[in-house]
């Protein structure tokens, strides 16, 4: 029996990649980036980052700072029912005129905000200061 549990697992390993990849792809167009963007962000090469869309699967640490980038619970990339997720997640990312917060965005003020959304708490606020300072000084 030890030959089928493997099999067994081996399929669920299988079927948790392909949910993960899909909604790892899903996503990242779903918000308008790139590989090379998101690449940059994590600190790692685009091939690896393509990696993980299609070949291997991703290691914990990326599904974590994926969310934190996203703004989205971990478990959202491992739901077989994404796309329900990722309207509910577009409604969430409207402002009260209906309009995408992410959609006057720069390139770099995307990679900045994706890159301010990994730091701890304490560093958000030291960094919030600041600017608060600076916009005053203006």
């Amino acid at each position: 029996m030890p030959g089928k549990k493997s099999a067994v697992i081996r399929d669920a390993d299988e079927a948790v990649k392909e949910v993960l990849q899909h909604n790892i792809i899903t996503l990242r167009k779903k918000k308008g980036l790139t590989q090379q963007q998101l690449a940059d962000t994590l600190g790692i090469s685009r091939e690896t980052y393509s990696n993980y869309e299609v070949r291997t699967l991703p290691p914990q640490y990326l599904i974590y700072m994926l969310s934190k980038i996203y703004n989205v619970s971990p478990d959202v990339f491992y739901r077989e029912n994404f796309e329900e997720s990722v309207i509910i997640l577009e409604n969430t990312n409207e402002n009260i005129y209906g309009e995408s917060r992410f959609i006057d965005l720069t390139d770099y003020e995307k990679l900045m905000l994706m890159r301010f959304r990994l730091l701890n708490a304490k560093d958000k606020e030291e960094i919030v200061e600041q600017i608060r300072k600076k916009i005053e000084r203006t």
